[in-house]
């Protein structure tokens, strides 16, 4: 999960702000990163149960020693957390009963360096509706390598990596196997790590939660340098 985080995150809490907040570390504290982590996997759980839509609001519980270690970014962080519900949904494309909405509280049944993720209430059921035919999409983006080849962004949803079967292969050794995936979702293009071992930025800011791409963005995969170019 902890690739996840930094796949989407999802989650992962916005990388161009606070991420310094993001990136701390505390010999045995809770970091952020880690509550985030949390809550898009509470997420993923109720999708995959067929829940929907999913609850937009969630109580996290903290032991008070991390609640101390955290006051001084406490505001920071609900925001950041909220923002990463959001965007989370968003990109995997989730229905919300609402506005994203957390309260981090103090349990002390809870073990420093834990957490536990709890939504506010009980969302109604429902079964999965087939699914519809994927729609067609006329190449509106691209992704521009150095050797200045140009690679159509022609699908919903395209893969890059360093293996064969990605839809935009980089041979580089920095470059993971499936380094990252670029999704069209509401008419605009969401990048989002999948794990990497060297990770991605964007505009020179690490992608953690899944990143809205700009035409002219500038995208570094590993050490590899591209260009994101759209219509």
């Amino acid at each position: 999960m902890e690739a996840l985080l930094q796949q989407r995150g999802l989650f992962p809490l916005t990388a161009n702000t606070l991420k310094d907040v993001f990136s701390l570390k505390r010999s045995g504290d809770l970091r952020p990163i880690a509550i985030g982590r949390a809550v898009i996997a509470e997420m993923d759980r109720l999708a995959d149960a067929d829940v929907s839509p999913l609850p937009h609001a969630y109580v996290i519980a903290i032991s008070d020693p991390d609640a101390r270690a955290l006051d001084y970014a406490k505001k920071s962080l609900a925001h950041e957390l909220r923002q990463a519900i959001g965007n989370h949904a968003k990109f995997e494309g989730y229905d919300l009963l609402g506005e994203p909405h957390v309260d981090i509280v103090i349990d002390r049944t809870v073990e420093r360096g834990a957490c536990k993720v709890t939504p506010h209430q009980r969302p109604l059921q429902k079964s999965k509706p087939a699914p519809e035919p994927a729609e067609a999409l006329t190449p509106v983006a691209a992704l521009t390598l150095p050797d200045r080849s140009s690679h159509s962004l022609d699908s919903a949803s395209t893969s890059v990596g360093r293996q064969p079967t990605c839809g935009v292969v980089i041979a580089d050794p920095s470059v993971s196997r499936v380094h990252a995936e670029i999704v069209r979702r509401d008419g605009g293009w969401w990048l989002a790590d999948r794990g990497s071992t060297n990770g991605t930025t964007v505009n020179g800011a690490p992608v953690i939660d899944p990143v809205e791409l700009n035409h002219g963005d500038t995208i570094v995969f590993g050490s590899v340098t591209v260009r994101f170019e759209s219509a």
